[in-house]
């Protein structure tokens, strides 16, 4: 077979270059019978044309019907060009339909009618046959295995090839064969078809992945290049919901967010019931958060599972560097909790926790509230937060105020300026709003400022005891209770908030504010 292929390319190579020694550009462009004037035997032309005749009609005639016979089996045409007869299952059907369409072509009456139509797609699926062999050849598919191998480029070469001859034969034939062929693509993608053929996207998908990856890899890493890669501990989706969205809206297209629900048990009592759950949790986020994804996964115990699966999340260095979930209103085992806060952050990961209002929501989405306490610690975070939902879409139009409280008129001027030079070197738009306490509750101040918002973000220190876990969380919710929907923040041990929100990575002296 490659011999006569070999033989067959070689006579074609040569019959331009005869035409080319034989006879001019202008005859070549004008006289289409030029081949009978320069030929030493005419007669032997219409031997050839009749036996290329032939060996394409029987080409068609065996390969066609039985080609529209599979694309039926497919449900790419109607079924019933897949009806078969005898033992052989000849595709009768499909042999009709291809003498219909080959008889539509005779009588056109002119080969340079129907010539450009056969060209543009004869040369259509050569090239993308080539590409699709040179996409699969360079994504390594373990499926793809021919017996003839080649080079990934050749592949790619010859699409290439195909596509330029197309364009120099006839520019609106190709764009019209282009436009056939998306079609053809756009309406097998809507039906969603179950076929019975692999598809080279999700190699091609896997080897840019793992090339990036590579790249990742030996890429240096620089604290301005930090980007939400947020990994969501939400427990059932509907029993949290507001963790999705507050995620999304963080992340956007800046990062990665993935949701995990943990199952607390025994693997084997529970592994047909993670695997329905995943496929649950997939079909709801595809459809509500397309820039989602998902995990389920079985632990022993949840606050121990939650670390190992924060831990292991990730491949290389890409890994979340953000944990968010939901702030307990009931909790059995404190410790355990503040023990599992406490590892995160000692990981390098930082928390974002969510205490979330179920009568007010997120409100008109106009007012998000930073209770500052300087720059230090967790404010660079609570900044990059605020700024990051006042991004998104939906809450375009929300005002950002940076809040604190203050014991004297000294210590709010000085208040003031600090935390107005953070945000001018931050180009964060919000406004600065010093209180003085005048021997007030700062708790009632709080809520009385921010009770009318619709977020509220707070930094968040995790005691160093577990024995302190009962009086952290009265503390917390004595300090939630009366303020909207909350975030409270807490930095990993590591994070660099400064390079990220500041162009030159050097921020203003912004020290702690005095209450």
């Amino acid at each position: 077979t490659l011999l006569a292929i070999g033989v067959g390319f070689i006579v074609y190579m040569l019959f331009p270059i005869w035409l080319a020694l034989h006879a001019s550009p202008e005859q070549l462009t004008h006289d289409n019978r030029v081949v009978w004037s320069i030929a030493r035997i005419p007669a032997l032309i219409y031997v050839g044309v009749w036996g290329a005749t032939l060996s394409s009609a029987v080409g068609s005639i065996l390969t066609a019907p039985r080609t529209l016979q599979a694309l039926a089996h497919d449900d790419l045409v109607p079924k019933a060009f897949g009806r078969g007869v005898g033992p052989d299952n000849e595709p009768r059907v499909g042999m009709f339909a291809t003498y219909g369409l080959a008889q539509v072509g005779v009588l056109l009456g002119g080969l340079d009618v129907i010539a450009p139509v056969l060209t543009m797609f004869f040369l259509a699926t050569y090239g993308l046959i080539n590409l699709a062999c040179s996409l699969e050849r360079w994504a390594a598919s373990p499926s793809f295995r021919p017996d003839f191998r080649v080079p990934a480029i050749v592949g790619l070469l010859g699409g290439g090839g195909c596509l330029y001859v197309m364009s120099i034969i006839n520019l609106p034939a190709m764009i019209a064969a282009a436009l056939f062929s998306a079609g053809i693509y756009v309406f097998t993608q809507r039906r969603a078809l179950s076929t019975t053929y692999g598809d080279a996207r999700h190699g091609m998908w896997s080897a840019l992945v793992r090339s990036a990856l590579q790249r990742l890899r030996h890429a240096e890493f620089h604290p301005a290049n930090w980007r939400p890669n947020l990994l969501v501990l939400g427990g059932a989706y509907e029993e949290r919901p507001w963790l999705l969205q507050l995620g999304s809206t963080i992340v956007q297209d800046r990062g990665i967010v993935t949701y995990v629900r943990l199952l607390p048990g025994d693997l084997k009592d529970l592994i047909d019931q993670r695997r329905t759950l995943r496929h649950e949790l997939d079909e709801r986020l595809l459809e509500e958060f397309p820039n989602v994804f998902g995990k389920v996964e079985i632990v022993d115990d949840i606050y121990q599972g939650a670390l190992a699966v924060v831990q292991a999340y990730g491949l290389g260095t890409l890994e979340a560097n953000t944990v968010m979930l939901g702030w307990p209103r009931d909790i059995d085992n404190a410790p355990g909790y503040v023990h599992m806060l406490r590892s995160l952050v000692m990981i390098d990961r930082s928390l974002l926790i969510l205490s979330f209002d179920t009568h007010k929501r997120w409100g008109r989405r106009r007012r998000i509230d930073i209770w500052w306490g300087g720059l230090a610690g967790n404010g660079g975070l609570m900044l990059l937060t605020a700024h990051l939902i006042g991004a998104h879409q939906s809450w375009t139009n929300a005002e950002i105020t940076v809040r604190t409280v203050v014991e004297d008129n000294e210590h709010k001027a000085r208040a003031e300026k600090r935390i107005r030079e953070v945000l001018e070197s931050a180009h964060i738009d919000a406004r600065p709003l010093v209180t003085l306490r005048e021997d007030r509750p700062v708790h009632d101040i709080m809520v009385e400022q921010s009770g009318s918002a619709d977020v509220a973000i707070l930094g968040l220190m995790i005691p160093d005891d577990d024995a302190d876990a009962d009086g952290f969380f009265t503390r917390v919710h004595a300090l939630l209770d009366g303020l909207p929907t909350t975030i409270l923040v807490r930095s990993a041990r590591n994070f660099e908030g400064e390079p990220v929100l500041f162009d030159d990575g050097a921020a203003p002296k912004a020290g702690t504010i005095r209450r």
